[in-house]
């Protein structure tokens, strides 16, 4: 599944807490398939090893306001 993913894409917006936010994730995979997710508190974290295992993922919009 991880060669599947074409890209990332943040989008709605961060609240002021660290632990609540209304972001959202929006992975890209396959030709036109799509899967939503909330941003994971340790956020770094799961990127790093998002990349780990998917060199190939781009990250679009990651500082939406």
């Amino acid at each position: 599944m991880y060669e599947d993913i074409r890209h990332i894409k943040y989008y709605g917006k961060p609240l002021h807490s660290e632990k609540w936010t209304r972001q959202r994730l929006e992975f890209s995979y396959g030709l036109f398939d799509t899967l939503t997710a909330c941003v994971p508190q340790n956020e770094d974290k799961f990127l790093s090893e998002l990349k780990s295992k998917c060199p190939n993922v781009k990250i679009l919009d990651r500082h939406v306001n």
